[in-house]
């Protein structure tokens, strides 16, 4: 049986390198997300039907569930959400544009919290998954002009954590990897 993987933001980076790689892969169903699927268009050379290409701004709840919902409608589970969408920004602390730093956060750690938060039951029902979350060196240790992002990545690493204790017994397994 195919594993389903469902990838934020694929459109460039990690996501694309990682959403061409699967997209070769014949036991691998893709869900490549992205604000703007026209950017998807590298996939269609190694699509056979398993690729679903869907439109994603992980600070849309609507849209996180439509694609929960389309992406089970099409292949009936999700094995593996890679929460890949992310920006950063850089500034000093005291001159950081707070409706910049908000969008970050919006995406950076608030995408990736609801977006797993709708593909647990799913996992949890499958008593199985793997969710994983992009963390950065800048999550682990701060620096000068990233205090933002750095807060992000930090958050992101402690919810992630802890939540790798509450789904273990439902055989979900939270890893985080990064740069």
């Amino acid at each position: 049986m195919a594993q389903t993987w469902l990838i934020t933001g694929t459109s460039t980076g990690f996501g694309q390198e990682l959403a061409t790689l699967l997209a070769q892969k014949a036991d691998v169903n893709l869900v490549a997300t992205a604000r703007n699927t026209d950017k998807l268009a590298y996939l269609d050379q190694y699509d056979h039907g398993q690729i679903l290409k869907l439109e994603l701004d992980v600070t849309d709840s609507q849209q996180i569930k439509e694609v929960i919902q389309t992406t089970l409608s099409k292949f009936g589970r999700i094995d593996v959400l890679d929460n890949n969408a992310g920006l950063g920004y850089f500034s000093t602390f005291e001159e950081a544009d707070e409706a910049t730093v908000q969008y970050m956060f919006d995406v950076n750690f608030w995408g990736s919290v609801h977006l797993t938060q709708a593909v647990l039951p799913v996992m949890r029902q499958q008593k199985s998954g793997v969710i994983i979350g992009i963390s950065s060196d800048a999550g682990l240790i701060g620096e000068a002009a990233l205090s933002f992002y750095s807060g992000t990545k930090f958050a992101l690493e402690g919810v992630f954590e802890s939540l790798a204790q509450e789904v273990q017994e439902d055989n979900i397994k939270v890893m985080l990897g990064g740069t």
